[in-house]
């Protein structure tokens, strides 16, 4: 029971990280320095680097998985969780968030412009 809430709460952190990363992508772009092309992906990539660390680690399993705690890796209990779809969903929500155009947006056209 406290290893799925554990899996939660590391899918609520990894939703609110995203939406951060989503901001300061977008301030960026509209105040500046602009954000170089890998901005955003390496974002994600240290965001998710930071749900394993943080959620994913023997401290954490002594807590809510104290008999496998010692048996199982971090890459293993990282792959073990119970809220897999979950991330799916949030990562492609992300990805659909950030494809909305914004004002000011160099690369949206309007329909019928050049």
């Amino acid at each position: 029971m406290l290893d799925q809430i554990r899996d939660i709460w590391a899918v609520l952190f990894l939703e609110d990280q995203l939406g951060k990363l989503r901001e300061e992508h977008l301030r960026r772009c509209i105040e500046g320095p602009q954000p170089d092309e890998s901005f955003l992906q390496t974002g994600e990539e240290r965001i998710i680097q930071d749900v394993k660390n943080e959620f994913y680690n023997e401290k954490m399993r002594d807590v809510v998985k104290p008999d496998d705690a010692q048996s199982l890796s971090d890459e293993e209990d990282y792959e073990k969780r119970s809220q897999k779809l979950m991330e799916a969903a949030i990562l492609m929500t992300h990805k659909k968030l950030l494809s909305i155009p914004y004002v000011g947006d160099p690369n949206y056209k309007k329909h019928g412009t050049d």
